[in-house]
């Protein structure tokens, strides 16, 4: 294991059995000295090829040295300048690599995380563009990240082919920045963490702040809720996106079961694939991209599978 400690105004890596150099210490030779401020403080595993996990991270570290060692980094370039080259390059490969992976596995539609850095986060949506190639529809969620001059200038960046959608680039409480943006957009834009209800839905239609809008059954509060709410927005004139990518397997599994019948495009209820291990005895089986439903209700590993992961409950008449 190693340590990370602070000394001499300097943080220095410490290990077992290693010699450091640092400043001159208030101490005599031979003395023990206690570093009492360690900001970290890892165990550090022997490497086993035969660990699925050690096997990966040494497999894509070779890749990345391979990578890095091929970006094109002029002479004449700076130490900052060329190791922006180089991470940009690694961003690239990576993102390359794996949207191979997903349209292997028979995804047809591809979600980007931005609401970052404006101009950074449009050069990558315009790689990511090029390398998906028409080949699925890419989805952009700036998850509140953008003030509205940004959100207006990274809109203005996009180029439209190839996007289904721009998902809430601003806070939600931000209704003026929602229609501006929507306004100076040539993609289509969609709502999410400003609804909360029928009233939000209505308050997007009358003031023209999206085409799409994303529900969530954890916010709806009930099927028969989130029900009305897909068709409440569709009477509005816009398109219901559905799904919940941080919910676990009951919830996505009756996100799913609801989609079936009330939308006509691809759902975000993908959190169920994120836990090591999930609630059900047979899994959510995933082919092509889709989320198969079994007629049956899936049955859980215990009976308190799901009270095990409350924190509270309550009951509504």
């Amino acid at each position: 294991m190693y340590a990370i400690i602070e000394t001499g105004g300097k943080q220095q890596k410490a290990a077992p059995g290693e010699k450091l150099k640092i400043e001159k210490l208030d101490a005599q030779v031979g003395e023990t000295v206690r570093f009492d401020k360690v900001m970290l403080d890892l165990p550090i595993p022997r490497f086993d090829p035969a660990d699925e996990l050690h096997a990966s991270l040494a497999a894509r570290a070779r890749r990345a040295e391979l990578v890095a060692a091929a970006a094109p980094v002029p002479g004449t370039l700076g130490f900052v300048k060329a190791r922006a080259v180089v991470r940009t390059h690694l961003q690239h490969d990576g993102i390359a690599g794996e949207i191979e992976t997903r349209l292997e596995d028979g995804y047809s539609t591809l979600k980007v995380k931005v609401g970052f850095d404006a101009e950074t986060d449009a050069r990558r949506v315009r790689f990511i563009q090029d390398r998906v190639g028409g080949r699925a529809l890419i989805r952009l969620d700036g998850n509140q990240g953008y003030g509205v001059a940004d959100a207006i200038g990274f809109v203005k960046a996009l180029r439209p082919d190839g996007i289904e959608l721009f998902e809430q680039p601003c806070p939600a409480g931000d209704w003026d920045a929602a229609a501006a943006v929507a306004e100076a957009a040539e993609v289509p834009m969609m709502l999410d963490e400003s609804i909360y209800g029928p009233a939000d839905i209505e308050r997007a239609a009358d003031i023209g702040a999206a085409s799409h809008i994303k529900l969530k059954l954890m916010k709806a509060g009930g099927l028969e809720a989130l029900a009305r709410g897909l068709k409440l927005i569709r009477e509005r004139g816009m398109t219901p996106v559905l799904g919940n990518g941080v919910a676990g397997d009951a919830g996505c599994w009756m996100e799913a079961c609801a989609a079936r019948g009330l939308i006509d495009n691809a759902g975000e209820m993908n959190g169920f694939l994120k836990p090591r291990a999930g609630l059900f005895i047979e899994p959510i089986a995933v082919e092509n991209g889709a989320m198969i439903l079994d007629p049956a209700t899936p049955k859980l590993r215990r009976p308190d599978a799901l009270s095990e992961l409350a924190t509270e409950t309550a009951h509504y008449d």
